[in-house]
């Protein structure tokens, strides 16, 4: 499987001498072992193994076949190697989209350890959804406020408005009482000027 999806054209034979030899660079078998025996997985009992295959596998069908053959976390490893004895004969898994599940589930859960619930997710999703709420919330009442302060500064542009043009009457009215009043001080001054010279 990992030579086929990791396209190992050549130096396979090399490279699996150089880990079983434990000459391999990056890791020995003895350490990949070690770290095997300390994982959560490996101490998984048979009710947390056949937990996994109905939650996480989804083939709830096979679950008796595990309680029957005492299917435990330290069994995983012949599940992802592709044991097709012990898969076929043993478990009784005819199908092969279903032994190709479990051994891919299987290696995921043996090199990757066990699957993290989806507690965590709907804690993230739900706290968003609120946020995202109390935001649309805010937003809408500080939209409310905006309109009503829109509002009110109509309002007193209207009351200026009308209190400008009433400034703008008054002030016609008065031009035109002065200039009335100017006509009849004219008026006056030439009346008197008239009997000025009359009088002469």
């Amino acid at each position: 499987f990992l030579r086929e999806e990791l396209q190992y054209a050549k130096g396979y034979e090399k490279r699996q001498k150089a880990f079983h030899d434990n000459n391999d660079q990056y890791i020995s078998v003895r350490e990949l072992w070690s770290i095997w025996k300390k994982s959560e997985v490996h101490s998984w009992t048979v009710e947390q193994t056949v937990a996994w295959l109905a939650e996480t596998v989804e083939l709830k069908q096979y679950t008796q076949k595990f309680f029957e053959n005492a299917v435990n976390g330290s069994v995983l490893p012949r599940l992802a190697a592709n044991n097709e004895q012990f898969l076929t004969k043993v478990l009784g898994i005819r199908d092969p989209k279903h032994r190709s599940k479990i051994t891919i589930k299987a290696m995921d859960v043996v090199l990757f350890g066990p699957p993290k619930g989806s507690h965590v997710k709907d804690l993230v999703l739900v706290t968003l959804l609120t946020l995202a709420l109390i935001g649309c919330f805010k937003a809408y009442q500080r939209n409310r406020e905006y309109e009503k302060q829109l509002g009110e500064m109509l309002l007193d542009m209207e009351k200026l408005r009308e209190t400008e043009e009433n400034l703008q009457k008054l002030e016609r009215n008065m031009n035109s009482s002065v200039t009335s009043d100017q006509e009849l001080d004219k008026n006056h001054d030439e009346e008197l000027q008239a009997l000025k010279l009359e009088l002469e």
